[in-house]
């Protein structure tokens, strides 16, 4: 049979389990693993690298450019079975752009790109803010995310960044 690669995979705490495939998208399947659901719809990218949860149980997704036609972030409501999109071409982020990862946080969505991190404000499907920017944003590759509270631990190609991430302000406390 075909083997396909998994990339990452995260419990939901409701009993499911969401796994990024090589070339397929994203599936679902229970606790014991034994039956793999394909999502049903297109996803921007074939290769989904990164998953999350928000605090509102929306399924982020994004993965490699690669050749996709479309590039960015999709959020699957699975309660409401629809998805939206942040899509990297539209204008709403600068370019298509590969993302190695992404992690929510209260009332954004963060996502590790090769260009630095960008800020997604999770209510308006819309990037808010953008690497090289001056709010203290890490720049340059980024490959994990981790939210813990109001702070966001990159891991980048320099080492761990701390930053302190408020509505207002966003402030990098350790490189």
């Amino acid at each position: 049979g075909q083997r396909f690669p998994l990339y990452c995979m995260l419990d939901d705490n409701w009993g499911n389990i969401w796994i990024g495939i090589s070339g397929l998208g994203a599936a679902q399947t229970d606790d014991a693993g034994r039956h793999i659901k394909l999502l049903p719809f297109v996803l921007l990218q074939e290769d989904v690298t990164a998953l999350t949860l928000d605090d509102d149980s929306l399924l982020w997704m994004c993965g490699r450019v690669e050749n996709s036609l479309r590039t960015g972030i999709t959020c699957f409501d699975r309660v409401n079975n629809e998805f939206t999109y942040v899509e990297s071409c539209g204008g709403l982020i600068h370019r298509p752009e590969t993302i190695n990862d992404i992690c929510a946080g209260h009332e954004d969505i963060f996502a590790a790109t090769d260009d630095g991190v960008w800020v997604i404000d999770r209510a308006e499907r819309k990037t808010r803010l953008y690497p090289g920017e001056k709010n203290g944003l890490p720049k340059g590759t980024v490959f994990t995310l981790l939210m813990l509270g109001d702070t966001l631990l990159t891991g980048t190609e320099h080492g761990l960044v701390t930053t302190v991430v408020r509505a207002d302000t966003i402030e990098t406390i350790y490189e």
